[in-house]
């Protein structure tokens, strides 16, 4: 059973894992930055991260070992060195991401420093003060003092919740520390206006994500651990009982893994650090990890993390199947015009999700909603916590999730039927920091993807797959089995292909293919794939070979209908051939405008 001691354990070996980066000469710990990053120029470069530096420095603040202190001091005068404190600055009140980067070299400065960096500042303020001389004091004060104007001049709004619970949670604290009742005030209504945009709306924007669900639980955390107004306090009781019901709703106890569809994710498989989270909030009361390792963030054993109790039972063996439907924005748009934008447009259509799970899989989908490389609206898991595998779907351009690509699936229970559809206004590798122009696009291939990874080693995949053909993949008791009905893009020649690596395997169907050229989505009268996907356990989800799949083209060969056959409901969805609008109908005399990491309306 895990217990306090383990988590205190995997803290001292987090902090081993820092001591090991440390460059003596920089007298910071060093990293490699990220090969595609939106932020910054330095790809796979041997750099010196802001953020972690402060982080590692707090911790070994908290260790109370005199031969740390000076090593935290001076990693703290050194990131604060890095703000630009100038007001009439365009990046008051943040850091570069990068000691190498300053800010005014980076491709897109990061606003969420401001926030990010704050709370960290905040930890010292409130824990930690008695190590710190009276200079440095004032210092953090000044540096937290730019970084809540900085937040404040941004003014994120309700529908970007992580950015916005840490925003709110920052101006907060430092109006109750620094007696600043502008600040207080800010945090408190920007607090109150995500829990009512949530309320609204049925969920949070962040819906699901395994990446940014924890930070949504950290912020909420530190809210109730450190924020001394009650009314404070009780909205983030509020919202962290949303949080956990969503995780609870969707934990697959056998794989342990987060069910699909997830609003935004990193990475496919979800290891020791997310059930950690949960063993920590559960108070230690469950034995998920049984024999691995504990692994935790940083500052995790220092924040409130509780899950609410009524939720433990989900994350019991699961024993009969369940399907949850949920509808996580309903259309309710609360964000005013003076606030920043990340994920809900004007007239944005409703988001809504569908999840099926049992002992031996789970299956998830979105019912409409992008390819963006951060989405996963769908996928499934099955096998263990120890070798768990999943199947995904995605749509690449050159090699890279193409955001304007949408799906749109219908499901019931292990089957769904899907769509991918093609829009001219949602961005190319991005929905708002890369937007492709006028419908254009440059590319020199365009796929659809159904992507198997993680445990990969008893995947069995046919050599020959052929539309209006289902395929069978085979993964020890488990058997996916995949249609691929119809397939149109334009006068392209539509080809399948199975290809693998050391990690994953795969099934694409390839669109397009050859020398580079402009694809013109406004001149293209059909593009589009229709799909069935079904899976099969053999012991509840039995294949009786009574399901299939079939599609329609309507008269004007305007539109493509798909249809299960054969399930306890129905299902169909349809789609348009010709490449549309992901906002119908658009916005007329409006713009969208970047700024700050996200964007406004002129």
């Amino acid at each position: 059973m895990c217990s306090y001691e383990n988590v205190m354990k995997a803290f001292n070996e987090k902090l081993e894992e820092c001591h090991k980066k440390f460059d003596p000469n920089k007298q910071l710990i060093k990293d490699k930055s990220n090969y595609r990053d939106y932020h910054s120029s330095l790809m796979s470069n041997v750099v010196h991260p802001v953020l972690p530096n402060l982080e590692y420095a707090v911790a070994l603040l908290y260790t109370k070992e005199t031969k740390y202190k000076e090593r935290g001091m001076f990693i703290i005068s050194t990131v604060l060195e890095l703000q630009d404190i100038d007001e009439s600055s365009p990046t008051y009140g943040i850091w570069p991401r990068y000691l190498e980067e300053p800010l005014e070299n980076m491709k897109a400065p990061d606003w969420n420093w401001a926030d990010f960096v704050g709370k960290s500042l905040l930890h010292l303020l409130i824990d930690l003060r008695d190590s710190l001389p009276d200079t440095m004091i004032r210092r953090i004060e000044a540096a937290l003092e730019h970084a809540v104007k900085s937040i404040i001049k941004r003014n994120m709004g309700p529908d970007y919740t992580n950015i916005n619970l840490m925003g709110a949670y920052v101006t907060i604290k430092a109006g109750e520390l620094l007696k600043n009742k502008m600040f207080f005030n800010y945090g408190k209504n920007r607090l109150k206006k995500e829990l009512e945009y949530v309320r609204a709306n049925g969920g949070i924007t962040e819906y699901n994500s395994p990446d940014y669900i924890m930070i949504d639980i950290e912020e909420v955390g530190r809210i109730l651990k450190y924020v001394i107004d009650s009314e404070c306090r009780n909205m983030a009781l509020e919202l962290n009982d949303v949080i956990w019901k969503c995780i609870a709703f969707h934990f697959h106890p056998t794989t342990q893994q987060l069910s699909a569809p997830h609003s935004r994710c990193y990475e496919n498989i979800k290891g020791e650090k997310f059930v950690s989270l949960i063993e920590m909030a559960t108070q230690y009361e469950l034995s998920l990890l049984e024999n691995r390792k504990m692994s935790i963030k940083l500052l995790w054993p220092f924040i409130t993390i509780v899950c609410p109790k009524k939720y433990y039972h989900y994350f019991e063996p699961i024993h009969q199947p369940r399907f949850v439907k949920e509808k996580f924005y309903r259309g309710i748009d609360t964000i005013s015009e003076d606030e920043i934008r990340v994920n809900i447009e004007k007239n944005m259509p409703e988001l809504e999700s569908r999840t099926y799970m049992n002992p031996y899989f789970s299956l998830g989908s979105f019912v409409k909603y992008d390819l963006w490389n951060q989405r996963r609206p769908l996928m499934a898991y099955w096998g263990t916590a120890e070798k768990c595998t999943y199947l995904r779907l995605r749509c690449l351009h050159d090699d890279y999730d193409y955001c304007s690509a949408l799906l749109s699936a219908s499901q019931i229970n292990n089957h769904i039927v899907g769509g991918i559809y093609f829009v001219k206004d949602h961005g190319d590798t991005h929905f708002i920091l890369d937007s492709i122009k006028k419908g254009q696009l440059k590319a020199k291939s365009l796929s659809v993807r159904f992507e198997i990874g993680g445990y990969i080693d008893d995947i069995q995949l046919p050599a020959n797959i052929e539309i209006g053909s289902s395929v069978n993949i085979n993964s020890g008791q488990m058997s996916i089995q995949i249609t691929p009905m119809y397939g149109v893009f334009e006068n392209e020649p539509i080809n399948i292909r199975v290809g693998k690596n050391d990690s994953t395997t795969w099934i694409d169907i390839i669109l397009f293919e050859g020398e580079e050229k402009i694809i013109d989505f406004n001149q293209i009268n059909q593009a589009a794939f229709l799909f069935g996907l079904s899976i099969f356990d053999g012991e509840i989800c039995v294949n009786d070979n009574n399901i299939f799949y079939q599609y329609s083209i309507d008269e004007q060969s305007q539109s493509i209908s798909g249809q299960l056959i054969g399930a306890n409901e129905p299902a169909s969805i349809e789609i348009p051939l010709k490449p549309s609008n992901y906002i119908e109908p658009p916005i007329l005399g409006l713009k969208k405008k970047i700024k700050c990491g996200g964007f406004v309306y002129e």
